[in-house]
Formats: structure tokens, sequence, C-alpha cells
């Protein structure tokens, strides 16, 4: 049976979706999984933008929403024939187009990390969208869920909105988290990789070495994290921190800059794979104290290269990490608090090794393979 997988965008560029869909075709295509990435190039929408904007605002409303809409659905689409598509199509985006999903030879799924309403509420999406328009929304989105063939959740956060407010019924609800977008051939080397030599529970091995990766400085914490470490090395910590993506031009972090940070840029994970899981394995713990967090690939990342983690309890983030290698941080906790952590971290290596230890025996765990095949087989055992 074939396994297609569909994206906002086309799955075989690494910019689309943060790389999820071309890590997983990627994992998909070398292992004979899946068969095809369907490309949803975004390009040439406008006309239909503005087809759909001026009806829109001729009805009373703000022109907010346009990529729930079905014309966005229909264009974004466009290059696919449904009467020609067969099999499985695995769907990353929260809705198809209705003549997609009304095709009785397509098996409809989902690989969702959050709902629309999740999305609306904690990212707050549809603040700007009428409440009839978000309601047809969500609508259209309970519909499909409750007739696709099955949903696959990267949480049991995701999980609970769909049982909870979408009536799905649990057993049609598969968790699965995500992988780390790490090149396939790399991520096998680091999953099969021998522990670190370096000796965490050496109290004269300093400093700490703290690592960060992430692109939207605010809703990922980078400024809380600045901030605690500021803290931290006041308080008597040595401490170092990589941060990679976000670039030091925001004035908070400008604000809060503590000696022994270094700023490494952005890195394409596909061009300079070998560099970026480098930098993570010189470090001892990731870090991420996200304020709004569906997952958190980087938290995979970082258990991936034998990390202990500190990360954010919020949202889905605790499914993407690994019980006894990650202390998870709420969005309320002070500055004072995370800071505290950092020096216990510091000071107590036997902690940090026990974390770290925890990490190498989950690993595996943490890669596309091995997410890839649990979805794999639930399908074909499904269609057995």
């Amino acid at each position: 049976m074939k396994l297609h997988i569909a994206s906002l965008g086309n799955p075989t560029d690494p910019r689309t979706f943060g790389g999820t869909p071309y890590f997983l075709l990627e994992e998909g295509r070398r292992s004979g999984k899946l068969s095809s990435g369907l490309d949803l190039t975004l390009d040439g929408l406008r006309p239909t933008w503005i087809h759909w904007s001026l009806r829109t605002v001729l009805s009373g409303n703000m022109p907010v929403g346009f990529q729930f809409s079905e014309q966005f659905l229909n264009a974004m689409w466009r290059r696919v024939v449904p009467g020609d598509l067969s099999g499985v199509v695995i769907n990353t985006f929260q809705l198809y187009p209705k003549k997609v999903f009304l095709q009785p030879q397509i098996q409809k799924w989902f690989y969702i990390d959050q709902t629309l309403h999740q999305l609306f509420t904690h990212y707050n999406v549809g603040d700007r969208m009428n409440k009839r328009s978000v309601h047809k929304v969500f609508a259209r989105e309970k519909d499909q869920y409750r007739n696709s063939s099955g949903i696959f959740a990267t949480s049991n956060w995701a999980k609970r909105s769909l049982v909870e407010f979408y009536g799905v019924a649990d057993s049609r609800v598969h968790v699965v988290p995500r992988g780390a977008n790490i090149p396939a051939a790399i991520a096998d080397r680091m999953a099969d990789a021998l522990p670190d030599s370096r000796d965490p529970l050496s109290e004269s091995r300093v400093p700490l070495r703290l690592i960060f990766v992430g692109k939207e400085w605010y809703r990922k914490g980078l400024d809380r994290l600045i901030g605690a470490v500021s803290l931290a090395v006041d308080m008597g910590a040595n401490v170092e921190l990589l941060i990679i993506g976000a670039a030091p031009d925001f004035s908070e972090a400008n604000m809060l800059h503590p000696p022994n940070i270094k700023w490494c840029g952005a890195i394409d994970k596909v061009k300079e794979g070998e560099r970026f899981t480098q930098l993570l394995r010189s470090a001892d713990v990731g870090c991420l104290l996200s304020r709004a967090e569906a997952g958190g690939i980087s938290l995979r990342e970082f258990h991936l290269a034998g990390l202990a983690v500190l990360g954010p309890d919020v949202g889905g983030a605790k499914d993407f990490s690994i019980p006894g290698a990650a202390i998870m941080v709420p969005p309320s906790a002070s500055l004072e608090e995370i800071a505290g952590i950092i020096l216990r971290l510091h000071r107590d290596r036997a902690e940090l090794g026990k974390m770290r230890i925890a990490a190498e025996e989950q690993k595996k765990a943490m890669t596309w393979q091995h997410a890839l095949s649990r979805i794999h087989s639930i399908i074909h055992g499904l269609n057995a």
C-alpha cells in the first residue's frame, strides 16, 4: 500500500514546517515506508487570496484566516489530481480540501502536533477572526477528524484536545512524538554511538555547558534563559551558553548579556549537519524555556545527542522529553528558580550524570526511524 506525506508546502524543501516533513520523508524513502511527498508548494496564491479577501470584506468580516479556508486548501492542493491519488495520505496540516477528503480510494490520516483549537487558544492565532468563522473552521476540522482513518498526535496534550474538544474516540488517536530533525545517516550514528567520553560526574570539569536551539527567541524563552544564566553566574556558577538560530539583536537579551555566551548563528541542518551535531554533543544540557510549545523538536535533538534537558512544562513538550533525563520548567517559573536549577546542575554532577545516562538509554527512540516505524505498523495493522 502506498503511503504519501502531505504538508503546508513542499516536503522536499528543508524550509517547510521547520524541516519536519523533509526529515520524515527522507527516512520514509530510505526505509521504503513512504512512497512520496505531495508537492503542495505555496506559490501563486496571491490571486486566490485577493479574491477571498474581497469576498470576506464584502460579507462584513476581517480578511483573516485565509490559510483555513477551502479556497486556500484547493489552491494548495492544485497540483494533486484527487482521482489519480490512492493509498494512504498522512496530512501534517489539520484540514484537507473537500475534493480530496471525499475520495473513497484514499485513506485519510492526520499527523498533528496540535489541533486548531489549541493553535487558536495557546498561540492566539484566532484572535482577529470573527467567532462565526472560527466555529466554522472547528466544525470542518471536527468532521474530518471523525471521518478520517485515524489520527497520529505528537503528544498526549494534543490527544486530549482531539478527544475532549472534538469528540474523537480515544482508540482512534495514536500518540507518536516526532523524531529529531537531523539527517538520517547522522542520526543513525548518534543513536548507535557510545556515551560521550567526557565525564559529567567530575567535580573539576567546568564550566557547565548549556545549549539553546531556536529562531523564535521570545516564544522559545531565550530571554528567560539568558536572564537565568546571568543570575546563576552571579550566584557562583561557571556556565557556558551556546545559542544556535537566534541572533543577538533583541533588546531584552542585550540588556542581559552574561559572560561565556557564544552566538553560533543559523545552521543549515542538511548542509551543516555534522557541525550542528558536534555542537550538540559538546554540551551538557539542552535548554528550551518556551512560553508556548506544541512539542519542541530541539528536545528530541538534545536527547539524541545524549544530553540532559531543561525543558518547558507547557503544551506537549513533556512527551518530547525523556523521563529522568529532563527537568521541566513552567512558564511561570521565576528567573531565580531557573538560575537555581542551573546552579544545582553545575554543583551536583551526580544528578547531571544520572540524567545523561537516562538520555543515552532512550536516544534511539528520538529518531524518525523509530517514529515512522510506529506509524507504519499502526496503519498496516489496521489494514491487515
